[in-house]
């Protein structure tokens, strides 16, 4: 998952949340929680920092909050566990994702 992260995954499936198809939305959001399920089981808590600051980068914080009014019920409910389980909507000064970012720091360990 790591490789699949650092091979740009996470940019690729939120540029696709807003087509017009509900397959394929459902596709990308059981995608991205399983992506951000590895990233919450990491044993560097700031891999799910990282990746949840990648979502928030390309739009696709938005555009999970958007699908939150989506008239797919399987899709509201994707969205909104994926929001509550993942994203902390509060600033956390705690770390320093752009430093990790740029030292290699986060640990791409098996899981």
């Amino acid at each position: 998952v790591g490789y699949l992260v650092q091979q740009g995954s996470i940019q690729a499936l939120c540029s696709i949340l807003d087509v017009n198809d509900s397959q394929v939305v459902e596709t990308v959001l059981d995608a991205l929680e399983g992506i951000l399920k590895v990233g919450k089981n990491s044993p560097d808590e700031r891999t799910l920092t990282y990746f949840t600051t990648l979502v928030e980068q390309c739009d696709g914080l938005t555009k999970l909050e958007l699908l939150q009014d989506d008239a797919n019920e399987n899709i509201y409910h994707r969205a909104v566990r994926i929001l509550s389980s993942y994203f902390n909507l509060e600033d956390d000064a705690d770390v320093d994702v752009a430093d990790a970012m740029q030292t290699g720091g986060i640990n791409f360990a098996p899981s």
